[in-house]
């Protein structure tokens, strides 16, 4: 199997640097066989998935959409390496051939924003990272997460974190920081966990569980679930919106249009 390398080289000739070079190449000393790939924005297929990667320290602007018979992932905020079958068409730019079925973004810590287009009719993972970011969900059932799960600990970042779920019935989780959540259409599940969160389950038939903290959970339509019990008392406000709602909640939190 290759070995896989990857760098961002900057040559400097004067007042004037020029940017990474676009493509893969082989680099002086490299081992023989190695691919060494240009680039911090990593784009790959791997199975029937195209993963993308950020690098770290990077505030990532990344879009996936379609485009005919490929896939086209852009990042404005870092230059893109790919690894074939995917190939580079411009600094920022890569494109992979079809099909696939999923799509796996990680776009790490800083403050990033990730979208999957609507005209691209796959599944969507993607994990914000560390960092104030914006993830925008596809139109199937995605995964958004907009802190790392793995990263938790005492030395921690989280972000303040604003994340739409597409037209699918999306699971979105904030974790730490004070996020504003919106499901959108579909029957969404929406996690706020830690931090004084917003989260607004709009269309559908969703479950909003704000979990610690001061949170304001809103149905909207649908018969939803709205989950504010974490035993601190007055602390959270439910509005089920319109439909049947449920909801869930501690003495002295304030509740409308629900039992």
């Amino acid at each position: 199997m290759k070995a896989r390398r990857i760098c961002t080289m900057m040559v400097a000739i004067g007042a004037l640097v020029l940017a990474p070079q676009v493509g893969a190449s082989a680099a002086a000393g490299a081992e023989p066989g190695a691919e060494v790939l240009v680039g911090t924005t990593v784009v790959e297929e791997v199975g029937d998935s195209l993963v993308v990667t950020a690098d770290e320290g990077v505030s990532n602007d990344i879009t996936v959409r379609r485009r005919g018979n490929v896939v086209v992932v852009t990042d404005t905020g870092d230059t893109v390496a790919a690894v074939a079958p995917c190939q580079l068409t411009s600094a920022h730019t890569a494109e992979c051939p079809l099909p696939i079925t999923a799509v796996r973004v990680n776009a790490k810590d800083a403050d990033d924003d990730v979208t999957i287009s609507p005209n691209l009719d796959v599944t969507g993972t993607v994990v914000g990272g560390a960092g104030d970011d914006r993830l925008n969900g596809g139109p199937r059932a995605d995964r958004l997460v907009g802190d790392d799960p793995a990263s938790f600990g005492l030395l921690a970042t989280p972000g303040n974190d604003t994340i739409n779920g597409g037209p699918g019935n999306d699971t979105i989780s904030g974790l730490a920081g004070n996020d504003t959540i919106n499901g959108n259409a579909g029957n969404d599940t929406l996690n706020g966990d830690d931090g004084n969160d917003t989260l607004n389950g709009d269309q559908g038939n969703d479950t909003v569980t704000g979990g610690r903290g001061n949170d304001t959970h809103n149905g909207n339509e649908g018969n939803d679930t709205l989950n504010a019990v974490d035993n601190l008392i007055a602390n959270d406000s439910l509005d089920g919106g319109l439909g049947f709602d449920t909801c869930n909640r501690d003495t002295g939190d304030t509740a409308i249009n629900c039992p």
